[in-house]
C-alpha cells in the first residue's frame, strides 16, 4: 500500500479461486495484523479480513473479521466501493462486475504499450441504482495479440475518473499465464497499491466446501483443505 507522500506498508494474505457454471469464485484471508507478543510475553492473536465472493450471473459478496463474533455479513453494490485494509483496492476490483455486464459500447482500436489495443466502455446495470450512485462506466483496455485485458479506468457517477487497474507483469504458471503484479492507482488520491502474487499454483482440485459461507468462520490457514491436481494440457499451436 503506497499512499502519496505517506510511508509504504505490506499486508499478507492467502487467495483460493475456482469456477463454478455462474462464474469465478473467491475465497481470501488477509492479514490486517500479524500475531504477536506484548510486554507481558501473552499471545495476541492476529486478525484476519476473510472473503468470499463469486464474479458473474448470481453474484454476490460476503465478508468476516476473524477478531467480530457472530456471522458473515453480506456486502451489497453501495459497499462494495469501500477500500479494503485501508488500500486502494476494494471488492468492486477484485470481483471486476464489469466484464460481465450486458451493456458496452466498442469505443475503438488504440495503440496501448506498443501493442494493438480494443477499447470498451461498460454501462452499470440500470435495475442496481447503489452501483449507478458510484459509478458511471469503466473502460476496458483489450490486447488484441492476447485477447487479454490489460487496464480498467473505472469512472465515478459524475464522469470523472476515479481509479485505473494496469495489469504491469504476467507470468506462465503450471501452462497457464496469470497476471503476477497489478497496480490499482487512485485517480483522486494519487495514491497506489500493488497486488503482488508472491507464489501460485494452478490446476488445482478444491473442495465445494471451501467457498460455502461456512467458511468464513475459520481462518484459511486453520481449515483442513483437500486439495487434489486436474490434468492440464497445455495448447498446442
Amino acid at each position: 500500500v503506497m499512499p502519496r507522500r505517506e510511508k509504504t506498508r505490506s499486508l499478507n494474505g492467502l487467495m483460493f479461486g475456482d469456477r463454478t457454471e455462474n462464474g469465478p469464485v473467491s475465497r481470501i484471508d488477509l492479514i490486517e495484523r500479524p500475531a504477536d507478543v506484548d510486554a507481558n510475553g501473552d499471545l495476541v492473536k492476529a486478525e484476519s479480513l476473510r472473503l468470499l465472493f463469486q464474479s458473474g450471473k448470481g453474484g454476490f459478496a460476503m465478508r468476516k473479521r476473524s477478531e467480530v463474533s457472530g456471522p458473515p455479513e453480506v456486502v451489497d453494490s453501495d459497499r462494495m466501493m469501500e477500500a479494503i485494509a485501508g488500500s486502494d483496492i476494494a471488492l468492486f476490483d477484485l470481483m471486476a462486475p464489469y466484464v460481465f455486464w450486458p451493456h458496452f459500447k466498442y469505443e475503438g482500436r488504440t495503440t496501448f504499450r506498443g501493442g494493438p489495443t480494443h477499447l470498451f466502455w461498460m454501462y452499470p446495470p440500470e435495475e442496481d441504482a447503489l452501483m449507478k450512485a458510484h459509478v458511471s462506466g469503466v473502460r476496458l483496455y483489450i490486447n488484441d495479440q492476447f485477447n487479454v485485458l490489460v487496464q480498467t479506468e473505472v469512472f465515478d457517477a459524475s464522469g470523472k475518473k476515479a481509479k485505473t487497474l494496469s495489469i504491469i507483469g504476467i507470468e506462465r504458471v503450471d501452462g497457464q499465464v496469470i497476471f503476477k503484479d497489478m497496480d490499482v492507482r487512485n485517480d483522486k488520491t494519487r495514491g497506489k497499491t500493488r497486488l503482488k502474487i508472491v507464489d501460485a499454483e494452478m490446476g488445482l482440485r478444491l473442495p465445494p466446501s471451501l467457498f460455502e459461507p461456512q467458511s468464513l468462520m475459520d481462518n484459511l490457514q486453520r481449515q483442513s483443505i483437500n486439495v487434489g491436481r486436474t490434468e492440464a494440457f497445455e495448447p498446442v499451436e
